[in-house]
């Protein structure tokens, strides 16, 4: 199969494709037949971060058919239309032909979902509920009782409200019920005003409007009486 590795040689960035064998999965692995891989900052910042990088399949957001399943794999089937998050800086990333998924980080696609649009979901959404649930310490959206104790009651602020992390946040704060959602974007303000509930105080604050204007749209969007604590920088 052929595999894309990225290089950085004192600075200077280039890409090579190579012919390598087909990666066989181990027991808790999918070898998923690429059909889309998605891309991510990430994919070329990283091997920027040092003065040699020789050489390594940065992708991780993988989008395809299931081509072959480990032996303790049960939930999925050759043929499954699947996307999965390659786990980071390990050998057969999504820049090939072949990826390797594992099973607890892969999903099966709906039908009306393209291998496109699927591609975009592990990384972003990941990033996602990492922030919010593990690092801001917010109500899952899975959580039984939405009367969590600690729910914010003045809402939640996402700055970068447009882009794919901040588009997953939005979703899975609606998912949590919690609001309002103050999200923060420009051109792409009508987008995200489509993910969210206006009737339970959602708004989006356009920065285009200048630093003021952001500033105020915010304080106005805060319940009277409440502060708000928790903001995610997407």
């Amino acid at each position: 199969m052929k595999e894309a590795l990225v290089f950085n040689k004192n600075g200077t960035m280039e890409v090579k494709i190579h012919s390598v064998p087909i990666p066989t999965p181990g027991p808790d692995e999918i070898l998923i037949k690429v059909v889309v891989s998605g891309t991510n900052p990430k994919d070329w910042k990283f091997p920027t971060w040092f003065d040699e990088f020789d050489g390594k399949n940065t992708g991780d957001d993988i989008a395809g058919y299931v081509h072959e399943v480990g032996s303790n794999v049960s939930e999925f089937k050759v043929g499954d239309r699947v996307a999965a998050f390659h786990d980071f800086m390990t050998p057969h990333g999504s820049f090939a032909e072949y990826a390797i998924g594992k099973v607890h980080a892969t999903f099966h696609i709906p039908s009306n979902i393209s291998f496109e649009e699927a591609a975009t979901v592990p990384l972003a959404s990941l990033t996602a509920s990492i922030a919010l649930f593990a690092r801001l310490g917010l109500p899952e959206p899975w959580l039984a009782n939405k009367a969590w104790a600690n729910k914010p009651r003045g809402g939640v602020l996402v700055y970068g409200a447009a882009t794919a992390v901040g588009s997953f946040a939005i979703k899975m704060l609606q998912k949590a019920d919690i609001h309002p959602v103050i999200g923060v974007a420009g051109r792409g303000t009508d987008y995200v005003r489509s993910l969210m509930d206006s009737e339970k105080g959602d708004v989006v604050v356009d920065y285009r409007d200048g630093e003021s204007a952001v500033v105020r749209g915010i304080l106005d969007a805060i319940p009277t009486g409440e502060s708000l604590q928790y903001a995610l920088d997407a």
